[in-house]
């Protein structure tokens, strides 16, 4: 698929980058190495086959390139221009792209696995059957985009717009999703972690949810007669300010979840609650 020509350097396995007979880690003369591929890279429109691992690229112009067959894996990427390219099967996984714009690009089965991207877009791009999993991304644009079966498994996604985008069969399952905008986005067609089904007489799998549906029904609703939907809602309502405002509880020793100031002036008076079911205690002036 790429280049095979091992890195001329004892005892070295890697793959010699294009252009030289070394892997970039033993190249000499790394400066006049990326000034020629600068200029390689700059003459040309398409590239195919290429083994590029490992190699930093500080604001090179990629842009309306095609790349087949590649390998960028590794590599450093900074301010760099992707608008217009076209990616085929690259691999760039684990790779690191800073500031850089993919706007209008095309990619089909391109790996950015375990990639950090950071301020970069990919606004109105074709991003098809790529793999981003385990990808960090931060302040990433994916806007307007058609990201159709791409996968985004186990990736961790911050401060992230994917607005207006075509995720149908798009994997996002154990990513983490912190400030992610899906805003007009077909989100209902694309795959999310779904809750694990609970076993038949196992409440310790979901015991605080057992737990106040326990208290709901002896404390509430086993003492009514639900004859309407209406009449169900009003019970509930007026148990949950109950439960959250009034009522003690014994797994913070006795204390009210939204908090309590004692009172030492006035009378002291009874609230009926739920038609005198229960009563609450407060002093009056």
């Amino acid at each position: 698929m790429f280049g095979h020509t091992t890195c001329k350097q004892a005892s070295c396995a890697n793959l010699a980058v294009h252009l030289n007979d070394f892997c970039f880690a033993h190249i000499k003369d790394k400066d006049a190495y990326l000034k020629e591929l600068g200029a390689f890279i700059k003459a040309n429109e398409s590239f195919r086959g290429l083994n590029l691992c490992g190699i930093p690229f500080n604001g090179i112009d990629f842009s309306g390139k095609t790349m087949r067959f590649c390998n960028l894996a590794r590599g450093e990427f900074a301010g760099c221009n992707f608008t217009n390219s076209t990616w085929y099967m690259v691999f760039a996984e684990f790779s690191t792209f800073r500031e850089c714009d993919f706007s209008h690009s095309h990619m089909k089965w391109t790996v950015l696995s375990g990639s950090v991207l950071k301020d970069c877009g990919f606004l109105e791009s074709d991003i098809v059957r790529s793999a981003f999993v385990g990808a960090e991304t931060n302040n990433a644009k994916f806007n307007n985009s058609d990201l159709y079966s791409t996968r985004f498994i186990n990736a961790k996604l911050h401060n992230t717009e994917i607005m207006d985008c075509n995720i149908l069969l798009t994997h996002f399952e154990h990513s983490r999703l912190d400030q992610v905008d899906f805003k007009y986005s077909n989100l209902a067609e694309a795959y999310f972690d779904k809750g694990v089904a609970t076993s038949v007489r196992s409440p310790n799998m979901n015991a605080y949810a057992e737990r106040f549906i326990s208290s709901v029904r002896r404390e509430a609703l086993d003492n009514f007669i639900i004859l309407n939907e209406k009449q169900l809602r009003n019970i509930l309502l007026q148990y949950i300010h109950y439960y959250n405002s009034m009522r003690p509880h014994q797994g913070i020793r006795q204390k009210i979840p939204d908090g309590y100031t004692s009172q030492t002036m006035g009378i002291v008076v009874s609230v009926p609650v739920l038609s005198g079911l229960h009563h609450h205690y407060t002093r009056v002036a």
